[in-house]
């Protein structure tokens, strides 16, 4: 509760009773209990305005005010204590994802080094397969034409031989 507040608890002028001076001292329990602590304070009003001395409608309202403020505090306070524990999962939790998206970085960073090497060696593969290939059609190409040239030499032999 504030400076304010506490002071003027102790400005309470004498014969005024410790009840009025509850409504605004910092020991006010107003966490959970809203409607019991309106009923309270209008019974403390009631008292301080049946009472020989009077209490002036601007204290009273100072005093509402004063029961007000305590509960807007704690409520800050309650607030502020869960947006705290909120903030401290939040950490943990951006943590925790900071660690598995590195993991998964790495992982996919290794995969990608594995196909590279699958790559190169298909490659390879690859080239080797058309060299040969190649090789193999200038083989047939030739072995083809060796054989077309002998028969064409054997015809003509033949042809030489068979009209004298």
């Amino acid at each position: 509760m504030s400076a304010g507040l506490q002071g003027k608890a102790n400005e309470l002028p004498p014969g005024y009773s410790s009840s009025f001076s509850g409504l605004i001292s910092p020991r006010v329990s107003v966490a959970n209990n809203a409607p019991r602590d309106k009923a309270r304070i209008g019974l403390e009003t009631n008292r301080l305005r049946i009472g020989e001395n009077m209490a002036s409608e601007r204290e009273v309202t100072d005093a509402k005010l004063g029961a007000v403020e305590a509960r807007t505090e704690t409520r800050f306070v309650e607030l502020n204590g869960k947006i705290d524990r909120l903030a401290e999962s939040m950490n943990g939790k951006i943590d925790r994802l900071t660690e598995s998206v590195a993991t998964l970085v790495t992982s996919i960073n290794d995969t990608r080094v594995e196909v590279r090497a699958d790559n190169k060696s298909t490659r390879v593969t690859i080239v080797i397969a058309v060299i040969t290939s190649v090789v193999a059609g200038a083989a047939l190409i030739l072995t083809t034409q060796s054989t077309l040239l002998t028969a064409f030499q054997t015809g003509i032999s033949v042809k030489s031989e068979v009209r004298p």
